[in-house]
């Protein structure tokens, strides 16, 4: 069985940066692509489920230069928001939807330290359940 994550995970690997689910692993360079699953609505007929959930995605970049988390984020948009169709995980994607983006910056405390630039992008994707 295939998994909607896995359909992100496939999209996502194809970008300029390296991109994780949850967290990276210590020490990863900048700059980095991090996704989670924020959760997953099932509508519902008086019977069961129809098939076709709704899942919700956050997706961060960081990067020590805001225009490389900037530039990062406009080719994440450009290769999920509008997606339909199959790729290799065998995924059907009905629709995927970017709902909000937003900028962060993460300040040093340290002073010695860069600062962090985050840009923040959520999706919503209808797929099919198997």
């Amino acid at each position: 069985m295939a998994y909607v994550e896995q359909w992100l995970s496939a999209e996502l690997s194809a970008l300029t940066a390296p991109a994780f689910p949850l967290t990276a692993p210590q020490g990863q360079a900048l700059p980095i692509v991090i996704y989670k699953r924020t959760g997953t609505s099932r509508e519902r007929t008086l019977a069961n489920a129809i098939g076709l959930p709704v899942a919700s995605f956050e997706i961060n970049i960081y990067s020590l230069t805001y225009a490389e988390a900037k530039s990062l984020s406009e080719e994440i948009r450009s290769a999920l928001d509008e997606y339909v169709g199959t790729n290799a995980t065998g995924v059907v994607v009905e629709r995927s939807t970017m709902t909000d983006e937003s900028d962060d910056i993460d300040l040093p405390t340290d002073g010695q330290s860069k600062p962090i630039y985050i840009v923040s992008l959520n999706f919503e994707v209808r797929f099919q359940e198997v």
